[in-house]
Parts: structure tokens; sequence; C-alpha cells
């Protein structure tokens, strides 16, 4: 049987529960299984600062999913698929994205840092967070210094 590999990455939302997750995996290993394809991997990557706020949130998990499908009935596959993250995961789900992978493309993947949730939950920033304090501190010096002076006059 003739087969093609997919991958689906998800952004969730960052209060998802394991539980959830743990649903969405084997709802994705079902529907391979009863395609008779297969799930190769479910992997979470982690928490991560979003470019802009997707829902009003600026932070997300992402989950790459990599399975294989038959070529046979591929179409109502994906839209059984599309179906379940719509309708059973919309309060989980922020964003999903699906492409086809060629045979000759690599399963290795590199992915970035994730945030330290962990640290965060000690009560210690990350260095990306302390970044942002110090840029923001420097901005309000910066304004409030750049304002006219008693004898200044102003422009």
């Amino acid at each position: 049987m003739i087969t093609k590999r997919y991958e689906t990455l998800l952004l969730t939302r960052t209060e998802s529960t394991k539980d959830e997750l743990l649903m969405i995996e084997n709802q994705f290993d079902s529907i391979c299984t009863q395609s008779e394809g297969k799930l190769s991997t479910f992997d979470k990557w982690g928490k991560y600062q979003l470019a802009y706020p997707v829902d009003k949130n600026s932070y997300g998990i992402y989950i790459l999913i990599r399975y294989e499908l038959p070529n046979k009935g591929v179409i109502e596959i994906h839209k059984k698929i599309n179906d379940f993250l719509k309708i059973k995961c919309n309060s989980i789900i922020l964003r999903s994205v699906t492409v086809s992978m060629n045979k000759e493309t690599n399963s290795a993947y590199e992915k970035p840092d994730p945030i330290d949730v962990g640290s965060l939950q000690r009560g210690e920033l990350s260095s990306s967070i302390k970044e942002e304090k110090k840029i923001k501190q420097l901005l309000s010096s910066v304004d409030s210094s750049t304002g006219p002076t008693a004898n200044e006059p102003e422009i």
C-alpha cells in the first residue's frame, strides 16, 4: 500500500491539561489506525511567546504531530481530522496547520527552546523577560530625560 507522510502543527492554549492533550493524541492515533495509517510522532514542544496575540493569548503550547496515511481516501481522512480539531477541540486549539511531507524529507527537526515554565512558577524570571524589563526601564528613563527643562524653550 502506498502511504504519504503528513505533519500537523497545533498551537494550543497554555491552560490545556495533560488529559486534553492525551485525548488529542489518542484521537489522532485512532483516526490513523482506522484508515490503515500510523501515528509516528506526537511531540509537545512546550510554551512559547507568540509573535502576536491569538485570541487574546500572548503565549501558547506547540505540538508537532507526524503520521502516515494511505493515498486511498486521504481527503476524507483529513476532513475527519479537521472536523475533530474544529468541533471537539475548539476550546483548546488556537491554530493548526497540516502539510504533506516529501519522502526525501529528513524526519529530524530542530525546535527552539521553550520558555522554562518551571522557573517562572518558582518566582524566577527568564532571561527574555529580564531583557524586556531592562528595555522598558531604559525607554522610561529616556522618555523622562528628553522632556524640556525649565531653562530650555519648547520647540
